[in-house]
């Protein structure tokens, strides 16, 4: 059930697929909705998420333009995460391509929250991880999701959730 107490941690593929997807020029809506999640604290990501994104700082594209100003939202790595990071990769090897040189975000994204329910204790913030990972395979963060206690949704879940509806123009 939807709660004011909800934080939403979007993975970057989330971004990626509604940019390439809705533009906002179709559906502003969309973004400004992001937009009003932010404000009010009910959505981060890892700073990971968010240099995948804005990597290219001579031509970013407008989903990087978009997300420039809001770097405060995207939380770095903690001295805590780094201590989960083994134990999720050890149960959950493939969350990363180990042939990648670039930083991947999956494991990062589980211990930012893990660390985060760690923070608040019996408070009662929900977190929810927004991905658009399959539900079916063992080795993606749905999987991981469930195995730390996360709960996690698709973005229809999260249109859904939220009781979003939008017109296209």
């Amino acid at each position: 059930m939807k709660s004011s107490n909800d934080i939403f941690c979007i993975d970057a593929n989330i971004f990626i697929f509604i940019y390439k997807n809705y533009p906002e020029s179709l559906i502003k809506g969309l973004w400004d909705r992001f937009d009003s999640l932010f404000k009010d604290g009910q959505l981060i990501s890892h700073h990971i998420v968010y240099e995948e994104i804005c990597h290219d700082k001579k031509k970013p594209d407008e989903l990087a333009k978009w997300l420039k100003n809001k770097e405060r939202y995207f939380k770095k790595i903690s001295q805590r995460q780094t201590e989960f990071v083994p134990d999720i990769l050890k149960n959950f090897p493939k969350l990363i391509n180990p042939d990648s040189t670039k930083d991947q975000a999956d494991p990062w994204i589980i211990a930012m929250i893990m660390e985060e329910k760690e923070i608040i204790g019996n408070q009662t913030n929900n977190y929810i991880i927004i991905s658009n990972e399959s539900k079916t395979s063992p080795n993606k963060i749905p999987a991981a999701c469930s195995y730390y206690d996360i709960r996690h949704l698709n973005l229809v879940e999260f249109f859904n959730y939220n009781y979003w509806e939008f017109a296209v123009r």
